[in-house]
C-alpha cells in the first residue's frame, strides 16, 4: 500500500479528519482506547502507513485538544441517542435513516459508528456464566470457550481488547476472566490439552495430504491463469522462506 502523497489532518464538518477520507481522528481514537496496535488500525480503517502516522503524530502532539473533542463527541452522541430514545423506543432500527440534527454532524457520525461497533445499548440480557459444553468450558449462550480467551490472555492483550475482538459484553468478559483467575491450574491444564490435540490433528492432516500437496505443486497453471499462478508460487515460496528464517 503505497502513499500517493503526504497525508495530512484537516478540519471538516465532521471534525479532525484524515485528508481525502471520511475517517476522523475520533475513529482512530476508538481503536487506540481499546488497545489496538497501529497496524491493526491501518487494516481495519484501510489507511496508508503515511495516513496512520499522520493521525498518530497529530494525536500525540495535540493530545489534550483531541481528547477534549473526543469526549465532547461521545457526550453529544449520547445526548442525541437519549433524545431519540425518548421519542422512539425502536431507535436502533430506524437510526440509520435519520438525518443529523443541525450543527451536530460530527456527533451524529460518531453515533452511527458506535451503533455499528456495538458500543452503545450493549446491555446484558442475562447474567453471564461459565458452563461446560461439548466444546469444554464455555461462556453460556455463546460458542466461545475459555480456551479462546486464553489465546489472548497468553498474548497479554487487555480485557477491553479481548471483549471487542470476541464481541462479548462487559459481564461476560468479567466472568470469564474471573473464572480463569480463580481456577488457573484447571483451565491451564485443559488449555494445554486442547493445544496438544489441535497439533495432533494438524500433523495428521499434513501427513495425509503431503503427497497430494506435492502433486498439486507440480501441476501446470490453469489456461489463462499463468500470471496469477506465478504470483501464487512466489507467495508460497516467500512464506516458506519467512517461516524457515523464524525457526
Amino acid at each position: 500500500m503505497n502513499d500517493a502523497k503526504q497525508a495530512a489532518i484537516v478540519r471538516t464538518e465532521i471534525g479532525l479528519t484524515i485528508a481525502g477520507k471520511d475517517i476522523t481522528l475520533y475513529d482512530v481514537m476508538d481503536y487506540l482506547q481499546d488497545d489496538y496496535l497501529p497496524q491493526m488500525i491501518v487494516d481495519l480503517l484501510r489507511l496508508t502507513e503515511s495516513e496512520m502516522n499522520a493521525a498518530l503524530s497529530y494525536i500525540e502532539d495535540n493530545r489534550e485538544a483531541v481528547e477534549a473533542e473526543y469526549e465532547m463527541l461521545w457526550k453529544e452522541a449520547e445526548e442525541i441517542r437519549l433524545d431519540w430514545e425518548k421519542r422512539d423506543p425502536d431507535l436502533l432500527v430506524k437510526i440509520a435513516k435519520m438525518p443529523p440534527p443541525p450543527g451536530k454532524e460530527a456527533a451524529w457520525k460518531r453515533l452511527q459508528g458506535l451503533k455499528v461497533h456495538n458500543k452503545i445499548n450493549m446491555h446484558d440480557a442475562k447474567p453471564a456464566a461459565i458452563v461446560r459444553t461439548e466444546r469444554g468450558l464455555s461462556i453460556n449462550g455463546k460458542r466461545i470457550t475459555l480456551y479462546d480467551l486464553m489465546d489472548y490472555v497468553k498474548a497479554e492483550y487487555s480485557p477491553k481488547f479481548i471483549r471487542n475482538i470476541l464481541n462479548l459484553t462487559e459481564s461476560e468478559i468479567n466472568v470469564a476472566l474471573s473464572y480463569i483467575e480463580n481456577n488457573r491450574s484447571e483451565v491451564e491444564a485443559e488449555y494445554e490439552m486442547v493445544l496438544k490435540y489441535a497439533e495432533e490433528i494438524r500433523q495428521y492432516w499434513e501427513e495425509r495430504n503431503r503427497d497430494r500437496l506435492a502433486a498439486i505443486a507440480k501441476m501446470p497453471p490453469p489456461p489463462g491463469k499463468e500470471a496469477a499462478w506465478k504470483k501464487l508460487q512466489e507467495f508460497k515460496a516467500r512464506n516458506k522462506a519467512e517461516l524457515e528464517s523464524q525457526s
